[in-house]
């Protein structure tokens, strides 16, 4: 994955509450990979980040509020995350 591909793509984090119970959702959304490079970097993620999570459709949810590392992580991949809402 080259810089070039992650400024086609927006690639956007963000924390939810509502309809969860009052439970924190980080959401990430608009990875520039294909569905297995996308679970075998989501696995990696929730073992670095020590927590649960899924993926649906094109986004990774991970439980509880994991904003800051994981848009560490992803500029350190060289992609540009936006944080959205908060």
């Amino acid at each position: 994955m080259s810089t070039s591909e992650s400024d086609h793509k927006k690639v956007l984090v963000r924390l939810e509450r509502k309809g969860r119970g009052g439970k924190k959702v980080t959401i990430v959304q608009g990875l520039p990979m294909n569905r297995k490079n996308k679970i075998l970097f989501f696995k990696q993620l929730k073992a670095k980040l020590g927590t649960g999570g899924t993926v649906r459709q094109d986004c990774f949810e991970f439980q509880g509020d994991h904003c800051d590392k994981l848009i560490d992580d992803l500029k350190k991949m060289g992609l540009k995350p936006r944080l959205s809402g908060r």
